[in-house]
């Protein structure tokens, strides 16, 4: 079993940006699990990196630990996306677009064999330097995150006898899909 962390790669594709800048208080816009659908208002947004290559996917700034896919990514990976999450719509230009917001938040984590750092004054978990998770509390969704790092951090894992189209970085390599950097961060050992 592998597991990577997800993040929009800013380098290379393209990014968007909300048209007005108070559309959300910075609570707002973290996304830690919690549902958002049902009181979810279309923001007005536009391309913030016309010049970069378009993607599949999307960062929007404002929004850590979330993602933007287009409709052709949508209809790909639905069937992955569906159990993780909630798809929040809105458009970009006249194109319908999805503002991913994962739900699926599991206690995977073993902070004591991880290496982590603290704020001295809180001793609250600053950074994980080094992942170590407990494979047994992983269930069937292959895109979900982590109470400690909810706010910004999204993941995906391989293996634990999936087919690889089957899990959410395997499905976006087969399809082709592009705008995502999977780096991999923890690995088992056990091949399966």
């Amino acid at each position: 079993m592998k597991v990577f962390k997800v993040k929009s790669d800013l380098r290379d594709y393209q990014s968007l940006c909300f048209e007005d800048d108070d559309f959300w208080s910075l609570e707002e816009s973290y996304f830690e699990c919690q549902p958002r659908l049902e009181n979810w208002i279309m923001p007005d947004i536009y391309c913030d990196s016309p010049e970069c290559k378009r993607g599949n996917f999307f960062y929007l700034f404002g929004i850590p630990g979330a993602f933007v896919l287009d409709t052709h990514a949508k209809v790909e990976l639905a069937d992955l996306l569906e159990p993780a999450g909630e798809l929040l719509p809105f458009y970009l230009d006249d194109e319908p677009m999805y503002l991913f917001n994962i739900l699926e938040c599991l206690n995977v984590l073993n902070e004591e064999k991880s290496d982590c750092t603290y704020f001295k004054s809180t001793k609250r978990l600053q950074e994980i330097n080094k992942y170590t998770f407990n494979r047994k509390g992983f269930n069937d969704t292959t895109l979900f995150k982590i109470p400690e790092t909810s706010r910004t951090d999204m993941y995906t894992y391989t293996g634990m006898g999936k087919r690889l189209e089957d899990t959410f970085k395997g499905r976006v390599e087969k399809c082709g899909l592009t705008g995502l950097i999977f780096t991999e961060i923890w690995d088992d050992g056990v091949d399966d």
